[in-house]
């Protein structure tokens, strides 16, 4: 692996560089081929391999399944010639040690090690569907505030377990960072890679230098701390420094130093001073609020004892600078250098924020460019409207990341539009970012067309993607093509040819079924508004995929507030014989409040009867008497048809054990007096 990442790449440009293909050259190396051997073998009686997710300079890390309880599971293997060196198994164990001691959301699970017959080493994980930061920061560069501050806060929760636990991970970096979607949070961050983890124990040996000379990275140069690259005893803090570089990264689009030269990126952690965020912000990018640069300057402290002494201190600290930035928006926004100490200062010429009041009334931030590098690439940025203002006041929100907590200026709320609005515009753009590494290592034609369009689409090309799939004549008959196509148009939100595709897929390829990306898309899926979609996204999901949630899913959609996604919850039950798995009696008061007409409505009294449940009787009573709200049924009852059988259906519920006392009779509305026709006189 090389020293920096592909994104830093070409040195001054500092332009994102197209990573090599993981699946190039495959099968040409003996290497490679005894790795593919794996795949199907079941290691220890407990692991089968079932397919080949990424490759470094340690091992490989496989895709597999717990046999026993059918788990999904990650088995890293290290090389058996690696293996055979002292160091680098003590490497290799000190990580399964140290992730076997922490028990954390925000970090990744381990749940068992072992050695293999040819004396390779192996660790089986928790299966991670998502993406790295590293991969999101390669494809949006600068990341929104709100945004950053939620993943930073992430981390932070995962690093303070981490040092409570008497580690330090020594390799905090975008690539150790995996973004995962929990519930509604689509960026709830986990910590990877605790391979040089160690205990913070004073007298401690560091094998650093054993395992450097072993040719194994003991840390990222581009995130490393001061102490960390003089070789100085290390603790807490030095993981607060790397979380810090990478904040920086994410707010401005580049990390505060940078080179190709391992020697001279570390001598600019220990010796140069903190450049502005303005001079490293890309072109076109937005400016960072002065508050929120003097708590990232604060963890960039070059003495330890001048940082952030834990993780629960450098939270307090985004805490304060998100308060400072609502009372003090305009000399926050206005103080180029406010917090950075004046000998880390750098001189860059760059002109102060723009910040223009339009004629509507609404803030504009970041109208231009900011501080651009020359020899930069140069990248489109219109700014953020914030929105017109009724009160006189000025709001920055959260709506451009629904997820992380709202940073507001004022007390007024914001619409509850604004919030939709910018939600499904975040979802659209993350939908063609989804990562697709799992993908290009299932892919069997290396250089042919799913390969091909799996690497467009990686880099944000969803049309090229389709171009290259839909040119190919015979692409319904290939699987991998049409399950690349189906990401594709899945990220150019076209549901319904995405679903048909990811179909055809599965009937030519069912195991493709484990494809994370395919499961991910699918469950977004099942949450459309539109019925016609959802139906068959849940049809796919729970039919044709193993996903451990799929039920739950189903369960959610059965008893969800929209009719149209009951019914089409309650076909997929009945086809796949779950009907007994859904709430019946949440989606039966619904029908009966919610159904087109009073006839269905009346089926569903049958059916509620037919449960025997006494809590029916409230929905029941309300049904007899409900009056029109619209049209020609506005204050009429619009259940006549209902009366008998809801009145019999009362009766029998209420005699049975444990049904409260019948309620009096409710009167049953007279229908309107019928119009006389009279006769005209002859």
């Amino acid at each position: 692996m090389g020293l920096l990442p592909s994104r830093w790449h070409n040195k001054g440009a500092m332009r994102p560089s197209n990573p090599p293909s993981k699946l190039a050259n495959a099968g040409t190396s003996a290497l490679a081929k005894s790795e593919a051997a794996r795949i199907g073998e079941v290691i220890d009686n407990r692991y089968r391999i079932d397919s080949l997710l990424g490759r470094g300079g340690m091992g490989v890390v496989y895709r597999g399944t717990h046999v026993g309880l059918r788990r999904p599971v990650a088995v890293k293997v290290l090389h058996a010639v690696l293996a055979a060196t002292p160091e680098v198994r003590s490497r290799f164990e000190r990580e399964a040690l140290a992730i076997g001691k922490i028990d954390h959301p925000n970090c990744v699970g381990v749940y068992d090690v072992g050695t293999l017959p040819d004396g390779s080493l192996y660790l089986a994980m928790e299966f991670l569907e998502g993406r790295t930061l590293g991969s999101l920061i390669e494809k949006e560069r600068q990341l929104p505030i709100p945004r950053v501050l939620h993943i930073i806060r992430h981390v932070l929760r995962g690093l303070a377990h981490v040092h409570a636990a008497g580690l330090i991970h020594r390799d905090i970096k975008p690539e150790n960072i995996f973004l995962v979607r929990e519930g509604d949070d689509i960026d709830f961050a986990k910590i990877l890679d605790f391979g040089i983890a160690k205990p913070v124990i004073a007298d401690a040996v560091d094998d650093a230098v054993k395992l450097t000379q072993a040719g194994m990275a003991f840390g990222t140069p581009i995130y490393m701390a001061p102490e960390q690259a003089l070789g100085n005893p290390l603790d807490a803090r030095a993981d607060l420094y790397a979380l810090s570089v990478m904040a920086f990264e994410l707010l401005t689009g580049n990390p505060p130093f940078f080179s190709d030269d391992k020697l001279e990126v570390m001598s600019m952690h220990t010796a140069r001073p903190l450049p502005s965020m303005a001079s490293r912000t890309i072109a076109g990018g937005h400016r960072v609020p002065a508050s929120i640069e003097r708590m990232i300057a604060h963890g960039l402290t070059k003495r330890p004892a001048e940082r952030y002494a834990s993780a629960d201190e450098f939270l307090d600290a985004i805490d304060a600078a998100e308060r400072t930035l609502a009372d003090n928006m305009f000399n926050d926004l206005d103080d180029d250098n406010a917090g950075v100490p004046q000998s880390d200062r750098e001189l860059d010429g760059s002109q102060p924020l723009l910040n223009v009041l339009t004629a509507t009334g609404s803030l504009q931030i970041g109208s231009g460019p900011v501080g651009a590098n020359p020899g930069e690439p140069s990248a489109s940025g219109t700014g953020r409207n914030l929105g017109p203002s009724t009160t006189g006041h000025l709001e920055i929100s959260a709506a451009t990341y629904p997820h992380s907590e709202p940073v507001l200026l004022t007390q007024r709320r914001r619409p509850a539009w604004v919030s939709w609005m910018f939600l499904a515009l975040f979802a659209a753009a993350l939908g063609a970012g989804v990562a697709l590494w799992s993908l290009r290592d299932q892919s069997s034609d290396v250089g042919g067309p799913a390969h091909e369009a799996s690497v467009a689409l990686e880099h944000g090309d969803a049309a090229k993607a389709i171009k290259i799939i839909e040119k190919n004549k015979d692409y319904e008959k290939n699987a991998e093509m049409l399950l690349v196509l189906g990401h594709a148009r899945s990220a150019k939100r076209d549901s319904s040819h995405a679903i048909d595709a990811y179909k055809k897929a599965l009937t030519l390829k069912s195991e493709l079924e484990s494809d994370p990306m395919l499961r991910a898309n699918l469950k977004a899926l099942t949450d459309d508004k539109d019925a016609e979609v959802a139906g068959p996204a849940l049809d796919l999901l729970v039919g044709r995929t193993k996903a451990d949630d799929a039920q739950a899913r189903l369960i959610a959609a059965a008893a969800s507030d929209t009719l149209e996604r009951r019914r089409a919850a309650r076909i997929v039950a009945e086809h796949y014989s779950l009907i007994d798995k859904l709430d019946l009696f949440t989606m039966y008061t619904l029908d009966l409040d919610q159904e087109s007409s009073c006839e269905k409505r009346k089926e569903v009294v049958g059916k509620l009867r037919a449960m025997g449940d006494p809590r029916a009787i409230p929905a029941l009573d309300r049904a007899k008497t409900r009056l029109g709200k619209t049209g020609q049924w506005r204050g009429k009852p619009v259940n006549q048809c209902l009366f008998e059988d809801a009145d019999a259906a009362i009766t029998y519920l209420s005699s049975l054990p444990g049904a409260q006392p019948l309620p009096p009779p409710a009167p049953v509305p007279e229908p309107p007096p019928k119009k006389s026709s009279k006769t005209k006189p002859k």
